[in-house]
C-alpha cells in the first residue's frame, strides 16, 4: 500500500508545500523513470491533508500532466496515473477540472482501447473507477453535467454506436475468473442514469431488451454487481415512461429471486413465471440496503398502470406477502404494505377503491414518502473509495516506504539519470 512512514506526515511548512509543485513538475519529465517515481511519490500522499490542500489550490497543474500519463505507452506508468486520478477524482473540484479538460471523454476512449483492443483487465478496472467518480458528483454548474452528457453521446444523433451504448454492451460481459474489470461500471451506470437524457437514451429502441435481461440475470448470479444493477434499475423505474420496457424485461422476476423464500409445495397451481422465480431463488437477502432498493423499485413500478399489470403477471403479491412475513426493517415493511393493493387488486378494483392514482401519503421512496415527480438525483451517487489493499493504491515498481520525504528529489533525479 502506498503509504509514507507516519513521521513523514508531520505538519509541513511553506517550503514543503512548494516541494509538491516540484514533484508535480517531474510528471512532465521526458524520462519514464522520472514520471514513475513522481507518480509513486504523489500516490503516497493522497490522504495527507497538506497534499489535498496543494491539489485544491493547484488543481489544473496536477490534473493536466497526470491525464497525459494515462495514455503512456509504459503500462505501469499509465496504471499509476489512473490510480492517482481515481483517488483524486473523489474530490468534486478535481472532477470538475477533469471534465472541463475533456477527461471524461478521454478516459472513455482509453477504456475502449484498453478493453476492446488490448484486453487489459487492470486498466479497464481503473478506467471504470475514474468514470464512476467523475459521474458521482452533483456539480453546481449545469454545464459540467451537460459536458458529460455530450461526451456520452446522448445529445447527438447518429447511426454509429454511442459511448453510452458501448458502456451498456460492456456491462453485459461476464466477469473474469480472477476478477471483475467492470465492477465499477455499474456504479457509473447508476450515477449517469440520474439524468433524464441518459434514461431516455437507455430506454430507446437502440438498446434491446436482451441487454436488460442479461443485466437482470447478474443481480442473481453476481452478488458484487447486484447493488449497482439494482441502483440503475431503480433510477429507470423513477421514469414512468420506462415502465413498459422494464416490466417486459426479466428485471422484476429476477429481483424477486433474492427477496423471499418459497418451498416446492407452494408451486401447486402457480403460473410458469412464478415457478421460475421459485426454481431460481437464492434465498432471502440478508443485506438491508439491497432489500430497500428492491422495495423502492417495486413501489415505483406500482405508480403506473403498465408497471402494476406487469407485476401482477409474475404474482408479485405472493412474493411481497412472504417477504413481509420475514422482513424486520420497519420502513421496508411499511413500503411493502403500500405496494400490496397495487399488485393484489385488478385495475378495476383499484379504481373502485380510489387507489388507481399514486397517493403522496403512501410510502414508496423509503423514508421520504412517494414523490409523484421523482427528483433528478434518485439514487445517492456512488463514488469509488479504494480500500487500502486495493491494487489501484499500489505501484508495482516503487515502494513508497523507500521514498521518505527527505531526499525525495534526489531519488527522482537519480532514477532519471539512469
Amino acid at each position: 500500500v502506498l503509504q509514507f512512514p507516519q513521521s513523514a506526515h508531520a505538519a509541513m511548512d511553506e517550503s514543503q508545500l512548494e516541494m509538491f509543485g516540484e514533484v508535480v513538475g517531474f510528471l512532465s519529465d521526458p524520462k519514464a523513470q522520472v514520471q514513475g517515481s513522481a507518480l509513486a511519490g504523489l500516490l503516497g500522499y493522497v490522504d495527507v491533508p497538506e497534499f489535498k490542500q496543494y491539489v485544491a489550490e493547484n488543481t489544473r497543474a496536477v490534473v493536466r500532466p497526470t491525464m497525459r500519463l494515462m495514455a503512456s505507452e509504459q503500462r505501469e506508468i499509465a496504471k499509476a496515473a489512473f490510480a492517482l486520478l481515481t483517488n483524486l477524482s473523489q474530490n468534486k473540484a478535481v472532477g470538475k477540472c477533469m471534465v472541463e479538460l475533456k477527461g471524461f471523454k478521454r478516459v472513455l476512449e482509453l477504456l475502449m482501447t484498453n478493453y476492446v483492443l488490448e484486453g487489459d483487465a487492470e486498466l479497464t478496472f481503473l478506467s471504470c473507477a475514474v468514470l464512476a467518480n467523475l459521474s458521482g458528483h452533483t456539480y453546481e454548474n449545469p454545464a459540467t453535467t451537460k459536458a458529460i452528457e455530450e461526451q456520452l453521446g446522448v445529445t447527438t444523433e447518429g447511426a454509429g454506436q454511442t459511448p453510452l451504448e458501448f458502456l451498456v454492451a460492456c456491462a453485459t460481459q461476464a466477469p473474469q475468473e480472477k476478477g471483475d474489470p467492470f465492477l465499477h461500471l455499474y456504479n457509473l451506470l447508476q450515477n449517469i442514469s440520474n439524468w433524464a437524457s441518459v434514461r431516455a437514451a437507455l430506454m430507446s429502441e437502440r438498446t434491446t431488451l436482451a441487454y436488460w435481461n442479461i443485466l437482470a440475470s447478474y443481480m442473481v448470479s453476481q452478488r458484487s454487481r447486484r447493488k449497482g444493477v439494482m441502483g440503475l434499475f431503480r433510477n429507470l423505474a423513477s421514469e414512468p415512461s420506462c415502465h413498459p420496457k422494464l416490466v417486459e424485461s426479466d428485471l422484476p422476476w429476477r429481483m424477486c429471486c433474492f427477496l423471499f423464500d418459497a418451498e416446492a409445495k407452494d408451486l401447486e397451481g402457480r403460473d410458469a413465471v412464478y415457478k421460475e422465480i421459485v426454481e431460481n431463488q437464492i434465498g432471502f437477502s440478508a443485506d438491508v440496503s439491497t432489500r430497500r432498493l428492491g422495495a423502492e423499485v417495486l413501489g415505483l413500478l406500482c405508480t403506473t398502470k403498465e408497471g402494476r399489470e406487469g407485476l401482477r403477471l409474475i404474482n408479485t403479491y405472493e412474493v411481497v406477502r412472504r417477504w413481509h412475513l420475514k422482513e424486520e426493517d420497519p420502513e421496508i415493511k411499511d413500503a411493502l404494505e403500500s405496494i400490496v393493493p397495487s399488485v393484489h387488486y385488478t385495475e378495476e378494483e383499484l379504481v373502485a377503491e380510489g387507489l388507481d392514482e399514486p397517493d403522496p401519503n403512501r410510502v414508496y421512496q423509503i423514508g421520504n414518502g412517494l414523490n409523484p415527480q421523482p427528483p433528478e438525483a434518485v439514487v445517492e451517487p456512488a463514488k469509488v473509495t479504494l480500500a487500502e489493499d486495493h491494487p489501484a493504491r499500489q505501484d508495482p515498481s516503487v515502494d513508497p516506504s523507500d521514498l521518505p520525504l527527505e531526499g525525495l528529489f534526489d531519488r527522482i533525479e537519480e532514477n532519471g539519470a539512469k
